[in-house]
Formats: structure tokens, sequence, C-alpha cells
């Protein structure tokens, strides 16, 4: 009675024969760890190196973005908190973790793509050559030959 047990009966019997994978799957291991480590790990790492350069050189006068949206401009900054003057009359002291990002100064200079381009500020193209306007009376700015 004991040996019509099924569970008995898989116990006493040999076990099935194996191959030996161990080498081949080392492979595919190793390369989904690198594989995980350049697209989760080096990026946050680096990530996490930028924000820290950036809230390590927060100094008085730069004008800084909060992570809940808030504008203003750092009027004080100690070891662990920033205080912020975000009105005439209004200064709030925020953690120095809260500082999403430094506001790049305006410079006055005029940044528009047009200028980039060649174009002069009143959207007409420069004469010369096929990329910034017409050459030689050709209205496309290219000669077919």
């Amino acid at each position: 009675m004991l040996l019509t047990n099924p569970l008995l009966l898989a116990l006493l019997q040999d076990p099935a024969p194996t191959t030996d994978d161990g080498p081949s799957m080392v492979f595919p291991l190793v390369a989904m760890a690198a594989i995980f480590w350049f697209v989760m790990i080096a990026p946050d790492r680096k990530a996490r190196k930028q924000r820290k350069a950036m809230l390590d050189a927060l100094k008085k006068g730069q004008e800084v973005m909060t992570t809940g949206g808030i504008l203003g401009k750092v009027v004080e900054v100690r070891d662990d908190r920033v205080l912020l003057q975000v009105s005439d009359n209004a200064r709030i002291h925020f953690s120095r973790a809260a500082i999403q990002t430094v506001l790049e100064p305006k410079t006055g200079k005029e940044t528009d793509s047009k200028v980039k381009d060649g174009q002069a500020k009143t959207g007409k193209l420069k004469e010369g050559d096929p990329k910034t306007g017409p050459k030689d009376g050709d209205p496309k700015g290219v000669k077919e030959d």
C-alpha cells in the first residue's frame, strides 16, 4: 500500500539526467546585467551627480525654480535650506533639495532661431549659399545642371 502512493514513487525513482549548461548560461546573464547598467544605472548616477553639483553651486542672486514651480531669487544659502525672495515683500525658506533648476540669467542678446540661421531680423534671406538664400537670381537658391 505504501508503494502505490505517487509521491513516494517519484522520490524513489532516479533523477532525470541533466546537461551541463552552466557556462552557456553565464554569457546571457552577464549581457543582461551590462545592458541594465548602461540603460538604467549609469544615466541615473550621472543625473544625480549633476544635481548635486547644481545644488552645491547655489549662490546669492541666482534665479531658481522649486519642485513646486515657485520662481524666486536666492537671498541666502545655508547647509540644508535656501531663502528665496518670491515677490517684493515675500521671502520663503525652502529645503535645498526642493530646488529643481537654476534659471539662466537674461543676457539681453537676441537668440531667435531665424537670426542664428542667417536671416536678418526682418525675416528676409541674405544673398549667398543655398542655405541662406537665393543666389544669382535663382529663387530656389539651387541651380540645376
